[in-house]
């Protein structure tokens, strides 16, 4: 019997409930074999929608079938590798850029980043990525809502086409500290996954700036990586001989991506200077 199944075969093609069940399992604490995780991967890729919503029955019903008739815990190494070829991507890569545009909660609309965070500025990035890096190193609920709760925010009354979002400030976190974690558990799984994504991808454009750091071991365990702040960088910039972005209020507001294009100019422009001094 043939199937003819349509699948995403891209992070940015799942749909928001796949990303969030794909990210609540690895975030999961649960031991699981490596056929078993696989296999509700495959799960989740066919069967894209949730438990109860209109074409559930039919999507899973069809899936079951196509899992009992491979029978896929007891098929041969190449069968196995066949199947599991449609979920390679979720396994090799985490390229996911793309965030929910909005959210309504309690009657109010709260709007998310750009994709691929184009928006964010350094201040709003700092802040957001030592949530995400508590969320990651210590899977913490508190951590994940902190995250959504810095990232979605209500419309601007100012028009600016750059960022629908009012601005970034710490103090009005908790205004929404107590309504932003009410967000369906799945979709701030999927937020805490698109920052991941896009903070790589702005990450791995400034090779200079961010080089790879592998971890170090101590006697037989793994030396835990330290966070490093960007606040350094931030002052550097305000506190520098040319001040090339303005002083520390308007550093903190400028664009991420812009920031880190200055920062990284600033250390190929010293590293030269160094080498002249040498020479």
């Amino acid at each position: 019997m043939e199937y003819d199944f349509s699948v995403a075969q891209k992070w940015n093609e799942l749909n928001f409930y796949q990303i969030g069940e794909i990210a609540k399992l690895y975030m999961s604490d649960q031991k699981l074999k490596k056929e078993e995780f696989q296999l509700l991967l495959l799960t989740i890729l066919f069967v894209d929608i949730a438990v109860g919503s209109e074409g559930y029955e039919e999507k899973a019903a069809t899936f079951n079938v196509l899992i009992n008739e491979v029978n896929l815990m007891k098929l041969d190494e190449n069968d196995q590798e066949y199947l599991f070829q449609y979920i390679e991507f979720l396994e090799n890569s985490m390229d996911l850029t793309k965030f929910p545009p909005s959210v309504e909660l309690e009657g109010k609309v709260y709007f998310g980043p750009a994709n691929r965070l184009s928006n964010i500025t350094i201040e709003e990035l700092t802040f957001a990525d030592h949530l995400y890096f508590d969320w990651k190193k210590k899977k913490r609920q508190i951590d994940l809502d902190r995250l959504v709760t810095v990232l979605y925010r209500p419309e601007s009354r100012v028009e600016n086409l750059e960022d629908r979002r009012e601005a970034f400030s710490q103090q009005r976190l908790v205004e929404r500290g107590s309504i932003l974690p009410t967000m369906d558990e799945s979709l701030k799984y999927a937020i805490g996954f698109a920052f991941k994504g896009s903070r790589e991808a702005i990450f791995a454009k400034f090779k200079i700036v961010f080089p790879s750091i592998k971890s170090k071991f101590k006697g037989k365990e793994r030396k835990p990586i330290r966070y490093k702040s960007f606040n350094p960088m931030i002052t550097s910039m305000a506190m520098g001989e040319s001040s090339p972005l303005g002083n520390l209020h308007d550093v903190k507001k400028t664009n991420a991506v812009d920031f880190f294009e200055v920062v990284q100019e600033t250390i190929i422009i010293d590293r030269k200077r160094k080498e002249q001094l040498k020479s």
